[in-house]
């Protein structure tokens, strides 16, 4: 199962959408439908913090190893306030945002989106087939999935595939870098903090949650499997929407 997430990984990696990021336009639809995976993936951190019991109000040690706690304290203070080029505190998708005004992208369908979510409840419907089952599927994960589950779609389908998938993206448009300063400091800072701390602290996260469970591990493979065709699918919506 762990090649099949490798080969899954290297696909898309190597997807034939970042060759065709040719044009300002372009550039506009992709980050149309990447901002929400952007956002959704700020779902799945939620998730993992309430599964290790750090959103409780009433505070208890957590069962899992203290390292764990520390290191998801430490991706969270990462993806919920790092600090931007200018050395001001922020999200990564609120960064994520900035970027996309500067390029002069459409942030009003996924604020929207994010507006009209209520308590545990979503509507993915009104969204184009490959985004819908690609957020479906992942906030269905965040607030019903296993902390195995969770922590290798987290793992796997995010933190150890966005510094590779990244480098592709930022080989194409360098054209573009000096005049899109914020999307490209989000796209760098993603391979330098995805790659170098948050990537093996997700990893160790997962071994010390699966441990010697051959159960878990399957569980968290299928699911991992699962996220990395979904993000396929998503990016050849995409890529068709630029044919």
């Amino acid at each position: 199962m762990k090649n099949r997430l490798e080969s899954l990984s290297l696909e898309l990696c190597a997807h034939p959408l970042y060759r065709k990021l040719q044009s300002v336009e372009d550039i506009q639809i992709f980050m149309y439908y990447h901002s929400f995976a952007v956002y959704d993936f700020m779902c799945l951190l939620k998730s993992l913090k309430n599964h290790l019991g750090m959103n409780d109000i009433f505070w208890k040690p957590s069962t899992y190893p203290h390292e764990i706690v520390r290191f998801m304290n430490e991706i969270v203070l990462g993806e919920e306030s790092d600090l931007d080029q200018a050395g001001k505190a922020t999200s990564h998708f609120m960064l994520y945002i900035k970027s996309m005004k500067e390029l002069g992208a459409d942030t009003t369908p996924i604020l929207s989106f994010i507006d009209s979510l209520k308590g545990s409840q979503f509507d993915t419907t009104t969204l184009e087939p490959g985004i819908r089952q690609f957020v479906h599927f992942n906030l269905e994960l965040s607030l019903t999935g296993t902390i195995e589950e969770v922590a290798g779609a987290f793992l796997f389908g995010r933190e150890k595939l966005v510094p590779d998938m990244f480098k592709s993206i930022i080989e194409i448009l360098l054209p573009y870098k000096e005049k899109y300063p914020s999307f490209f400091y989000y796209l760098e800072r993603h391979v330098e903090v995805d790659g170098e701390d948050h990537g093996p602290k997700a990893e160790l996260c997962l071994q010390a949650i699966c441990g010697h469970n051959d159960l878990k591990w399957e569980r968290a493979y299928k699911t991992s499997e699962k996220s990395l065709i979904l993000r396929k699918k998503l990016w050849d919506e995409c890529l068709l929407a630029l044919s």
